[in-house]
């Protein structure tokens, strides 16, 4: 089975000939390489250029050898010929501290040959990769697949399979019954190793650094505080009164390494405070299958996940909302973007009912009749009217497609 990532395909696309050192980016074990290497080699291939054109270089094969930043700039100047228009790079982390000053030598002394990088370890995240390079560095990031990419390649791959399993390449060619145990492998035996390995720590355990990890993605529908979960942990380990700034300096650095990972994803709860870095904020994990790891059973989190990566997958920039009610009070808005001009408002709801109706709906209805209000529900049971509000199920919001509604 192959995805074809035609959206990152066409990004690689658009990047020939620009003058960037172009870093494929992402969680790990999303298809980086897959889609160097196989998807836009194809492409190259089916459009004019020919074998002799490209250099791969994979640090991975043990017949590169290649493990400092001299051997890097050694195997790059063997392999270029006259020929060459394009650079291949796997793994480029392998090449240990410097790697970076080398591609931007190579870079600089061969200004008509596009070079693509990947790279990304439990010590070197892709992320980093970009970091270094700084700005000669185009990122080009990929993700977990949404749910109307998945079914184009996938037949008979329903929204429920998407809820929970995820949109990870790596887990979905995998056979129905190993898929579960895949993704707890991957979770734990991949992204929480990383952070543990990246984390320098004294005061909090590696347990600690667990739960924390297992906090912040499983509380999607609250706030997150630094403060109050190292406050936790320093009363559980009757930490002196002197050590508690650092915990929380260690709480921070932990979320920090997630976010890092691409395994989760701040939001910011208030357009207006952003930039309140002792504000609690909310996210949400990058995959819905991940996020079902340890959050088996929890519906309205699965939910409420699974509609942010969908704006968030289609590149839409969203923040929290809230609407002044006609009773004076303060309604939340789950969700709230601008598009072509437009603003939407968007509630989530995993069961509407006439109990919760005047939250869910009215909040919408008080925002004002120039906004876009949508309403996504798992099951309505709701007999009361929805007034200018567009009701769309879980399943046909994710088959559709955020810009159907938009």
């Amino acid at each position: 089975m192959e995805f074809k990532r035609l959206k990152e395909r066409q990004e690689l696309i658009d990047s020939i000939g620009k003058d960037k050192i172009k870093v494929i980016t992402g969680l790990r074990r999303c298809g980086k390489s897959y889609l160097l290497n196989t998807i836009f080699k194809k492409y190259l291939l089916d459009n004019g250029f020919n074998e002799t054109n490209i250099v791969e270089i994979d640090l991975l094969r043990k017949d590169f050898n290649v493990r400092s930043k001299d051997q890097l700039f050694n195997i790059i100047e063997e392999r270029i010929t006259r020929d060459t228009k394009f650079v291949f790079i796997d793994e480029v982390q392998l090449a240990g501290d410097g790697f970076a000053e080398i591609l931007k030598i190579e870079f600089y002394n061969h200004q008509d040959i596009d070079f693509y990088v990947t790279g990304s370890n439990s010590k070197t995240l892709s992320s980093m990769v970009v970091r270094e390079l700084g700005m000669d560095a185009k990122e080009i990031k990929v993700n977990p697949l949404t749910y109307s990419e998945v079914v184009q390649d996938y037949d008979g791959f329903t929204v429920q399979d998407y809820l929970e399993y995820g949109g990870i390449p790596y887990i979905l060619i995998r056979d129905e019954k190993e898929r579960v145990s895949e993704l707890f492998s991957l979770f734990n035996k991949t992204y929480i190793s990383d952070i543990l390995d990246r984390c320098k720590t004294n005061l909090i355990t590696d347990r600690d650094v667990k739960e924390i990890i297992k906090k912040v993605l499983k509380d999607t529908t609250s706030e997150i505080s630094d403060v109050n979960i190292a406050d936790k942990i320093t009363k559980k380990s009757n930490c002196k009164q002197t050590e508690k700034i650092s915990v929380r300096s260690e709480v921070a650095d932990v979320i920090k390494k997630a976010k890092e990972s691409y395994l989760f994803i701040e939001f910011n709860d208030d357009e207006e405070n952003e930039s309140d870095i002792n504000k609690p904020y909310k996210g949400y994990c990058i995959d819905i299958g991940l996020y079902n790891v340890d959050n088996k059973g929890n519906f309205p989190g699965q939910l409420e996940n699974a509609v942010f990566l969908e704006l968030y997958l289609n590149g839409i920039v969203v923040h929290g909302g809230s609407v002044q009610r006609e009773d004076g009070s303060t309604g939340k808005i789950d969700f709230e973007f601008s598009h072509n001009s437009a603003t939407t408002q968007i509630q989530v709801c995993y069961i509407l009912n006439d109990g919760n109706w005047d939250r869910e709906i009215m909040n919408l209805v008080d925002g004002g009749s120039s906004i876009n209000k949508i309403l996504v529900y798992y099951k309505d049971e709701s007999t009361k009217p929805s007034y200018d509000v567009k009701k769309v199920s879980i399943n046909d919001f994710l088959k559709e497609g955020i810009m159907k509604y938009i």
